[in-house]
């Protein structure tokens, strides 16, 4: 861990491990709200029960009100009451200095317990981005302060582009954030490859019209959006951009046209030009394929042992 990781992760140190008074304890503003369910809650209280006390002490700090403020800890602090228990074991921290440094210290202590949903993440990233008013925090910037890896960041940064009603629906659990994640990461591509769509296409509604077809169950599978990105190079590799264009507008326009419903009027239309692609791209495979067996003492790596499971399915299936 960096320096400045090491320093960032200072707020975690506590000040004192003592019993407080339920009833003193209030929730945290700045935290995601991430839904807690009954069955939660009853298990956790049943555990209580059988253990005789909460083992794991709550996380708080003490506001000048001297109300104690949860930082990490919901679920047993919910239980205690529905018991009645008068006092709950806390580790209490010193007093964040701001809004920022809250949202900081929730961020160390989910990252270092049960970590937060991506669509939980992306919120607090978004709050955090407010707050500093404009100025801009790097990726690595964001890694030291929050403590999770580049592969979260970028995720959070793309769920936090969907219109805020959508990632409150995923904080729920009422809608895959993945879903969104790959269709923001689809839709980026294909834009991409075709910047004259941007104009057409404003970024909000698109994401709305894809997510109504998975509303309205035209599609199941959450990685369907996938499909996206390889029609579009599919489609730019064989000088077929008007095609790719008209599909895109059917997927756009119509729930009902689904993914799947797009790949195949891209094969059927392209016909013998995906063929003779297909062909080329088998006889260039079998001859790596075969310069790879004949170096001695290589073995395939294990994502290339995937990918070659992968086609042997594929094979399999359409043979």
């Amino acid at each position: 861990m960096s320096t400045q990781a090491t320093r960032q992760l200072a707020p975690l140190q506590f000040k004192d491990l003592k019993y407080i008074l339920v009833d003193e304890i209030v929730r945290n503003l700045q935290n995601p709200r991430e839904p807690i369910s009954r069955e939660e809650v009853d298990d956790l209280r049943k555990s209580i029960e059988i253990v005789g006390g909460i083992l794991v002490p709550l996380v708080v700090y003490q506001r000048e009100d001297k109300k104690y403020v949860l930082l990490d800890g919901e679920r047993r602090w919910r239980a205690a009451k529905q018991l009645g228990l008068e006092q709950v074991p806390a580790n209490i921290l010193e007093k964040p200095y701001s809004d920022f440094d809250n949202l900081r210290t929730m961020f160390n202590i989910h990252q270092q317990r049960k970590d937060w949903s991506t669509a939980a993440r992306a919120i607090a990233l978004g709050r955090m981005t407010k707050m500093r008013q404009g100025a801009s925090l790097s990726d690595t910037q964001l890694m030291d302060i929050t403590g999770m890896n580049k592969k979260k960041i970028e995720e959070a940064k793309l769920l936090l582009r969907c219109p805020s009603d959508l990632v409150a629906r995923c904080l729920k659990g009422e809608l895959d954030e993945y879903y969104l994640i790959l269709l923001v990461r689809g839709l980026d591509r294909c834009f991409k490859a075709y910047p004259d769509m941007i104009q057409k296409y404003e970024m909000e509604e698109t994401i709305r019209s894809f997510v109504r077809k998975l509303d309205e169950g035209w599609v199941q599978d959450t990685r369907a959006s996938l499909v996206l990105s390889r029609i579009a190079s599919k489609c730019l590799d064989l000088g077929k951009e008007a095609l790719f264009k008209e599909v895109f507008q059917k997927l756009h326009d119509d729930p009902k046209f689904t993914y799947e419903d797009a790949e195949r009027e891209v094969d059927s239309q392209l016909g013998f030009q995906v063929e003779e692609r297909f062909k080329r791209n088998c006889r260039d495979f079998l001859l790596a394929l075969r310069a790879y067996r004949s170096q001695k003492g290589k073995t395939i790596p294990k994502e290339s042992q995937k990918l070659l499971q992968q086609i042997a399915k594929i094979i399999r299936r359409i043979t």
